[in-house]
């Protein structure tokens, strides 16, 4: 009888204990939940400001906090309007210069300045003896419209001996339309080989307040513990979420619609839409490239992978979230 009691009450103990642990780890889990920063917050309007030709640009002077669940960076724009160092519009004597066209990749509002890849071709060639001053001339929803047209209208005195065009597969479709995230933009076509805007001037729309949006407490509904392991194991080990789903012990995942800028990666069947989105962009980076070479510089094409091509893991999470 003493060691029937005996194990009730280890047994007991352990099951208090396992109690105790799983409360301790829901708490954290709601912390955690709760005490996140939104996704997305407005930081972008606080240096932004309207463009008639190109619908918007940075403003020289200003600056922001980003405050994301991936990233806390500070971003200062400097007087000619770009995320960078200051610099003169005028090359250096002394050096040879790269001017670097694209959009918030190569700002890098995700990163320190420091950290962006301009300043790191920066720092690497001095490091190799080879000294060169690199323009960061990224701008955050940019397409290669927009660069281009920026390129023929305020890139000539930078006086760059390799103009760089860094291209994301958004930029494709975005080159055929008139507006990006809600905010209207130019609509060029190629003409005789030169770019001709045909929506321009654009109109500026009616002011909004600025404001970032501080965190704000979410609290979870259900188990915050059960939500946070999913929500690990979704981006994480995305295959490994589906076979659960498949045997019934999670739920399966609602796939979200196809994004009219991944459709750019169909290799079956004919969009007209998409095929005309090849045709442009093909038509503005040759007509970017012929100006470039015009003013005895040489144009250098950047491809940026998305996550998803050069990730396996983020490849599998893709297919799960698109279906």
């Amino acid at each position: 009888m003493k060691r029937i009691r005996g194990l009730a009450e280890n047994l007991l103990l352990g099951l208090s204990g396992c109690v105790l642990g799983l409360a301790i780890l829901e708490g954290g889990a709601r912390l955690v939940l709760s005490s996140r920063p939104p996704g997305k917050s407005g930081e972008q309007a606080a240096y932004t400001m309207f463009d008639p030709v190109l619908g918007w640009r940075n403003k020289p002077g200003a600056s922001v906090t980003y405050n994301r669940r991936e990233y806390q960076t500070s971003v200062a724009i400097n007087a000619i309007g770009f995320r960078d160092v200051e610099r003169s519009v005028a090359r250096p004597a002394d050096h040879p210069r790269i001017l670097v066209l694209g959009d918030s990749f190569i700002e890098a509002y995700a990163v320190e300045r420091d950290e962006s890849v301009t300043r790191r071709l920066e720092f690497l060639a001095a490091e190799a003896g080879c000294p060169v001053d690199v323009v960061n001339a990224g701008v955050h929803g940019y397409s290669n419209d927009q660069e281009a047209l920026w390129y023929e209208r305020e890139g000539q005195p930078f006086g760059a001996d390799v103009v760089a065009i860094a291209v994301y597969y958004n930029d494709y479709i975005h080159n055929i339309r008139e507006r990006y995230s809600g905010s209207i933009k130019p609509l060029v076509e190629v003409r005789d080989g030169a770019l001709v805007p045909v929506n321009t001037p654009l109109f500026e729309p009616p002011p909004r307040p600025v404001t970032v949006t501080p965190p704000v407490p979410r609290p979870p509904e259900g188990s915050a513990l059960r939500s946070l392991i999913l929500e690990r194991l979704i981006m994480g080990a995305p295959q490994w979420y589906a076979r659960l789903a498949n045997v019934g012990l999670v739920e399966p995942y609602e796939p979200d619609a196809v994004p009219d800028e991944i459709r750019v990666y169909r290799s079956r069947g004919r969009n007209p839409e998409i095929e005309a989105a090849w045709v442009r962009t093909g038509e503005i980076l040759g007509s970017l490239a012929s100006t470039i070479r015009a003013r005895h510089a040489q144009p250098v094409i950047i491809h940026i992978p998305a996550r998803f091509e050069v990730s396996d893991r983020a490849f599998d999470l893709t297919m799960l979230r698109h279906g």
